[in-house]
């Protein structure tokens, strides 16, 4: 049988100013049509299948329309549950019907452990659906079990987990979270979250979400997918994949990566802005970019110019201009004596080391001239 995992597809995700909706779909599209090119008989999506726990109409329309597509176009059988972004309600409602579709959807942790089998070529695998999941979730499940962690609730409720299976067939653990290989005391992530470890491993194959960037969380048979696009400039060097997890015989043959295709890219780009602008051959114009200038001076209208060559422009920044110490002041000039312009002239000269350029001072002469005159009332409204 032939399983894929993927993970954290974040519909509806905006980055900076951009809506992702038409690249996730062109994404995740052509991956479905890749699993059914594939002969893939199942999808696990491991948490995050929305990037809001209150998502967009457009959001929940892209969604149904690539489940409806791999079930029913791909005929695969798709197992989800939902993350820290999802909320746990929205994606339990009408679960119990989309079973029969083949549509496995899990959002809340329950009691009994949550499983599905699937049975396809003679071979028998078992889904073990544990969502994004806190420590109350788990207490309120257990009221009578002092559990004084997430990591003694995790380790608790994957025990009820054991006792359950049968071991004549394999085991797969759809679970999304921060997952490491151990650690002798309880960390703690980016965000607050607990580093959970999972002891005596008795799955097969363990198929984890929430860490965008691909990677192994000890051991080659627990896996994160990481996200299928780069949602952040963070993300901007990793190589999105998702997982193709073969089982023959009852045992697990292999596991390997299949890179996902994007229509733009996200790259962070270095250069003067003159450089990036008049020579923009090294990259993709149409790509979501951010600009690491080297320019020795702040430029006027920097933003303005680099959207004009790269339309999806996400920012920049002057690496250069970063770490500089500001020049001790010689003489500040007495406020009430002083042109606005010669007071921003000295301030410039103090954090710059340097003056203003004709081009500098033309556009502050403008910009002083238009507020000459101006009023400042106070309303005295609180």
């Amino acid at each position: 049988m032939r399983i894929a995992h993927t993970a954290d597809w974040h519909i509806g995700k905006m980055l900076c100013e951009y809506s992702l909706l038409k690249d996730q779909e062109a994404c995740l599209f052509e991956f479905s049509n890749r699993l059914h090119t594939l002969k893939v008989d199942a999808l696990i999506i491991s948490g995050d299948l929305y990037d809001r726990s209150i998502p967009s109409a457009e959001a929940v329309s892209l969604l149904d329309r690539l489940f409806y597509h791999l079930t029913e176009e791909c005929g695969i059988e798709v197992f989800a549950i939902a993350g820290n972004h999802d909320s746990r309600e929205r994606i339990d409602f009408g679960s119990r019907l989309m079973h029969s579709a083949g549509l496995h959807l899990v959002g809340s942790v329950r009691l009994p452990a949550c499983s599905f089998d699937l049975k396809k070529n003679n071979e028998l695998l078992t889904f073990w659906m544990l969502p994004y999941f806190e420590l109350h979730h788990i207490r309120a499940l257990f009221p009578e079990v002092q559990l004084n962690s997430l990591q003694d609730a995790f380790t608790f409720y994957i025990a009820q987990i054991r006792q359950q299976m049968d071991r004549s067939h394999p085991h797969i653990l759809v679970a999304h979270g921060f997952f490491t290989a151990g650690y002798a005391e309880h960390e703690k992530a980016v965000g607050g979250s607990e580093h959970l470890v999972l002891y005596d491993n008795p799955f097969d194959y363990v198929a984890l979400g929430h860490l965008h960037a691909p990677q192994t969380a000890g051991g080659k048979t627990i896996r994160y997918a990481g996200s299928p696009l780069k949602y952040s400039i963070d993300e901007a060097a990793q190589k999105k994949q998702f997982l193709v997890v073969d089982f023959q015989d009852g045992v697990l043959r292999e596991i390997r990566q299949e890179p996902f295709s994007a229509s733009k890219d996200v790259q962070i780009i270095r250069g003067s802005l003159d450089s990036l602008c008049d020579n923009n051959a090294h990259t993709n114009c149409q790509d979501y970019v951010f600009a690491e200038l080297t320019d020795d001076h702040i430029r006027v209208g920097a933003i303005q110019r680099l959207k004009s060559v790269y339309p999806n422009a996400l920012g920049l920044k002057y690496i250069n201009l970063q770490n500089r110490v500001p020049a001790p002041v010689a003489a500040a000039p007495t406020a009430l004596k002083t042109k606005t312009q010669d007071l921003f002239a000295a301030f410039f000269q103090s954090v710059m080391n340097r003056s203003l350029s004709a081009e500098e001072r033309a556009y502050l002469n403008k910009a002083a001239s238009n507020t000459e005159g101006m009023k400042i009332h106070d309303t005295g409204s609180a």
